[in-house]
């Protein structure tokens, strides 16, 4: 289901992203990027649309021109066209993306997209929490009661921490295209009292309605 809607979700999104032909220029920075050919592509199924190349001779990848660059995700592929990260192309069109080695979220370095930037602190932020919830996971598994009561604790906390940091920031960066597309993956927030009034009587009769019912709600 979740991949449906994603499709949908992009499906709308190139239907209505043709827009007037203006300029680009995309900087793409890495001390460590090597001279050689870079393409600018898209996804699509298993493979990349490519919607630009470009030789660079030093640590900066610029793809630069005047041709329609649509609203959307787009991916840096090596001479091999091999995925190095994806980027936004959203309120900007004319930006740079400072980046490591190792491609890691919370070393991208963003200067002329906003939409990119918090794109970029949401990601460092999920691969944060995926940390810690592999760290307490792991001490859940302890034979101590008192570390496995603490492991637990701190997973309700850290699951808490999250709901909330996605709510937020759902709710602060609404216009941008990362938070619509990030909404879609997210989990439908069911509540935990039955309303009064509600024809189910079974609490698990009603969240699976409700699940259905607000499935689509983001697209």
């Amino acid at each position: 289901m979740k991949n449906l809607k994603y499709s949908l979700i992009l499906l709308l999104l190139a239907i209505a992203a043709v827009v007037p032909a203006q300029s680009y220029r995309i900087v793409l920075v890495s001390q460590t990027a090597r001279p050689g050919e870079y393409f600018l592509g898209q996804h699509f199924r298993d493979t990349f649309i490519l919607r630009d190349s470009v030789r660079a001779t030093g640590t900066d990848i610029v793809f630069a021109g005047n041709g329609n660059l649509e609203k959307g995700v787009y991916t840096l592929l090596d001479a091999k066209r091999k995925k190095m990260f994806d980027f936004m192309v959203d309120d900007s069109r004319k930006f740079t993306i400072v980046f490591d080695s190792t491609y890691s979220n919370s070393g991208m370095k963003v200067s002329g997209s906003k939409a990119n930037q918090l794109m970029f602190d949401y990601l460092s932020k999920l691969d944060w929490a995926r940390e810690k919830a592999k760290e307490f996971g792991e001490n859940k598994k302890s034979s101590d009661a008192a570390v496995k009561a603490k492991a637990e604790k701190e997973l309700d906390a850290l699951s808490e921490e999250m709901e909330k940091y996605e709510s937020d920031y759902f709710k602060t960066n609404s216009k941008y295209l990362f938070t619509q597309l990030a909404r879609v993956s997210a989990n439908v927030p069911v509540p935990d009292v039955m309303p009064e009034g509600a024809k189910e009587k079974n609490l698990r009769d009603w969240q699976a309605i409700y699940f259905r019912t607000h499935y689509w709600d983001s697209v």
